[in-house]
């Protein structure tokens, strides 16, 4: 039975997609010895960008927080005493 696809947290431009699927075919083909058509090897990405593209997302995301919590700690270096 087929899984109900999610909604991707990431999309890719066409042209973006159009890098990644050379990229990502030439890596099955060079370290797991796998030949793969354009159709599965579009299909693999899009089942890793919807299962754990969340997960690179959120890291994302969390490493810009801390971040910017950084520099808003920071600012405060710049405070004038009395």
């Amino acid at each position: 039975m087929r899984q109900q696809e999610k909604e991707p947290v990431l999309k890719f431009t066409k042209e973006q997609e159009g890098g990644l699927l050379p990229a990502l075919k030439k890596f099955l083909e060079d370290e797991l010895d796998a030949e793969v058509s354009g159709l599965q090897c579009k299909m693999l990405l899009r089942y890793i960008t919807n299962n754990l593209g969340m997960y690179y997302y959120n890291q994302g995301i969390e490493d810009a927080a801390t971040l910017m919590a950084q520099r808003v700690d920071d600012l405060y270096v710049l405070l004038r005493d009395e």
